[in-house]
């Protein structure tokens, strides 16, 4: 009766060497694809080099470290800026429109006349940011956080807003004609001299007493 003979020790071997080949080949891509995605994660990009190229050749600034730089009149329009940390930025006057700032924080940034029409804002952080004037028609701000924001002035026409948190912001003179506030918190905003508000508009919204409506306007 012939006995089962063990495989040559070469081949045993090499069979190990390309297991542990394949598994430590896996193990850095998900960072080499996440730096690829973003270059300057939690780093300071060289934004003066960067913003010298047109805009369809720069880089992604996702979860870049910009807090406190000042961007006033910059032209960030179509860039990647979701993630990234700008709080008390300066970007007054800036061109962002149709960028993309998807969970960014912005809390206390000066964004004063700045362009942001069609830009998606969803989940980002703007609480106690001025945004005077600012252009946000067609914005989608879903989630976004706006509490005590200074929206004087604003554009939001046609904006998306759903379950924004607009607590105790100031939307004196500011548009939201045709704006989505669906489950948008309301309660202590000043809607006093808003444009083109609706009973619509606020019964899909959430306000309280406190909330500060246009004269004469009673919505039941």
């Amino acid at each position: 009766m012939m006995e089962d003979s063990a495989p040559p020790a070469s081949i045993t071997a090499a069979a190990a060497f390309l297991l542990l080949l394949s598994l430590s080949g896996a193990g850095p891509m998900p960072t080499v694809a996440q730096e690829a995605k973003c270059p300057f994660d939690g780093r300071r990009p060289p934004l003066g080099e960067i913003l010298k190229g047109p805009a369809s050749q720069r880089p992604s600034l996702c979860k870049a470290n910009l807090a406190g730089t000042n961007l006033a009149g910059a032209d960030l329009s179509g860039a990647d800026l979701s993630g990234a940390n700008l709080k008390g930025s300066n970007l007054a006057r800036a061109n962002l429109k149709r960028s993309r700032l998807v969970g960014a924080e912005l809390a206390g940034t000066s964004l004063a006349g700045a362009d942001l029409g069609g830009t998606n804002l969803a989940e980002a952080d703007l609480a106690g940011a001025d945004l005077t004037n600012v252009d946000l028609a067609g914005a989608a701000l879903t989630g976004a956080d706006l509490t005590g924001a200074n929206l004087t002035g604003a554009k939001l026409n046609n904006a998306n807003l759903e379950s924004a948190k607009l607590n105790n912001a100031n939307l004196s003179d500011a548009n939201v004609t045709e704006a989505y506030l669906g489950s948008a918190r309301l309660e202590g905003a000043n809607l006093i001299s808003v444009k083109g508000i609706t009973c619509d508009q606020l019964r899909a919204a959430k306000t309280d007493r406190a909330t500060k409506l246009p004269g004469g306007m009673k919505c039941s």
